[in-house]
């Protein structure tokens, strides 16, 4: 979490949205302050949303990013987790596929942001793709945050099976449509268009 006092602001970064350099980028200005929360196993993290009592009355913002490529980010991190734990005892994790992280979605709780944020509303969105214009609409400061893309992240979701993309779509779809992901989203028409080879 992210606390401006001079624009007396909260902004909470969710887990898979590269909130790293954002904080980096903010925290370094005078009457910011980088806010640490422990978690549901007891470890620090930036990822809470539970506003400290003195700064209750802050408007907040969230950031938020394409469930896609957030879904990306969170598998890439949950195998890198998986592979610090591998050891001689227990043997090397094989990282898992992303048609094999989708299969897990559900079994590991990967949260949605509206979901996770619901105790923060009303909030205003900061969208990962274009997170220094809106940082500048929201507050007027003039950042420099590089992001992190996933290329052209739609060809890693084309080697998916139709039921597994029409399972993201339907799980992934109270982010998609909340924060303007309709157009991005692969839907169950697309899906379907997959198994007949014309994705």
């Amino acid at each position: 979490m992210i606390i401006l006092t001079s624009e007396k602001l909260i902004i909470a970064t969710p887990d898979g949205c590269d909130g790293s350099a954002l904080h980096v980028e903010l925290c370094d200005r005078r009457g910011a302050y980088w806010i640490p929360q422990v978690n549901s196993i007891g470890d620090y993290d930036d990822f809470g949303v539970e506003v400290p009592r003195q700064w209750k009355d802050f408007d907040r913002a969230v950031l938020v990013r394409n469930p896609y490529t957030r879904l990306l980010a969170l598998r890439e991190k949950y195998n890198k987790f998986r592979a610090s734990k591998s050891d001689s005892t227990t043997g090397v994790y094989a990282p898992l596929s992303l048609g094999e992280y989708v299969d897990k979605v559900k079994m590991l709780q990967v949260p949605l942001i509206n979901d996770w944020a619901a105790g923060l509303e009303a909030y205003t969105q900061i969208h990962h793709e274009s997170i220094e214009k809106d940082i500048r609409k929201l507050t007027g400061l003039r950042i420099q945050c590089p992001v992190e893309h996933f290329g052209p992240w739609r060809k890693r979701f084309e080697k998916l099976s139709p039921e597994q993309l029409i399972f993201l779509f339907e799980y992934l779809i109270g982010d998609i449509v909340k924060f303007g992901y309709t157009t991005k989203a692969i839907g169950p028409i697309e899906a379907q268009e997959a198994l007949r080879g014309i994705f």
